[in-house]
């Protein structure tokens, strides 16, 4: 969700969805550059014909470093593979000071930055209740902070009784992942790439997010909203904020029971919708976007 138009004259974009959301979103400056008749003719810019839809190489090959199940599963002594996918609560703080500066003071934001460490802290402690090991993906955004500031973020997690997925480990988590949970996080695009259901938990639905075009990412899908339950409902209105549709389930804290969460892990999901969102989010996932690009290099 942090593509921005870069007034290239091709650009090669990983999805439908993306080409769409680029069109639409225009960022700070470049929203008046771009309406700008001018600069579109200095620049020969033809949003419409100028982008590529390639996919993605961020996860080409992958298999061809990921660890075994069992490898993981022994060096982390967990049981099934469950991650937890937080914001940092670092830069979360400091986001949230950005976002919202000139519309709420500093209680009103503190109170947000507290909610969503007490149900971060919620969640996984219900799942340890239920006899579940939960492995914490930090956040990217934390690695660019100081060691006092990372710490402190490493520190909270571990205080939940989770466990701290070394990055160098994750394209092996992900590929063999049994669940992923999150508040609000955009991750269920990774997990589904990899064919793996994500929950959401309704709860984060108490957490801000921006009232901007650029964070009404329903206007820019053509799959149905919401979990695959509600795909045939056709609804219209998003109950996520945070992510207009993805393959897996939507449960609140208080409805999460031990069974539950062993049903999400072992019931099987048809393919198809796996295709679908793919499709819609990455394209393809035949290793081959790399091999794309090129072929456009070619045809300049």
């Amino acid at each position: 969700m942090d593509h921005k138009q870069n007034f290239a004259n091709i650009t090669c974009i990983k999805s439908k969805y993306y080409s769409k959301y680029i069109k639409t979103i225009e960022y700070g400056w470049a929203k008046y550059l771009y309406k700008s008749k001018l600069i579109k003719k200095i620049l020969k810019l033809d949003p419409q014909n100028s982008q590529i839809i390639s996919g993605s190489i961020i996860y080409e090959n992958c298999y061809k470093v990921s660890s075994a199940k069992n490898d993981l599963k022994n060096r982390y002594e967990i049981n099934d593979i469950i991650i937890y996918f937080p914001k940092s609560i670092i830069t979360y703080q400091q986001k949230l000071n950005l976002w919202f500066k000139d519309e709420k003071n500093k209680d009103v934001i503190n109170s947000f930055s507290k909610k969503h460490k007490d149900l971060s802290f919620q969640i996984i402690r219900k799942l340890i209740d239920f006899g579940f090991d939960i492995v914490v993906k930090l956040h990217p955004s934390i690695y660019n902070s100081s060691k006092i500031k990372f710490a402190e973020e490493k520190d909270f997690w571990i205080n939940t009784g989770a466990k701290i997925m070394d990055p160098n480990d994750s394209l092996s988590f992900y590929d063999n992942l049994d669940l992923g949970i999150s508040l609000n996080s955009h991750s269920c695009m990774d997990v589904n790439y990899f064919r793996k259901p994500f929950l959401f938990i309704e709860d984060g639905q108490s957490l801000p997010s921006l009232d901007a075009p650029s964070w009404q990412f329903h206007k820019y899908t053509s799959l149905p909203l919401g979990p695959i339950e509600d795909w045939e409902k056709k609804i219209d209105v998003p109950k996520n904020k945070f992510f207009p549709t993805w393959v897996g389930y939507y449960s609140n804290l208080n409805s999460l029971t031990e069974e539950k969460i062993s049903s999400y892990i072992q019931t099987p999901i048809d393919k198809t919708y796996y295709d679908r969102f793919i499709e819609e989010f990455w394209f393809k996932d035949d290793n081959n976007a790399s091999q794309r690009i090129v072929d456009q290099l070619k045809n300049l």
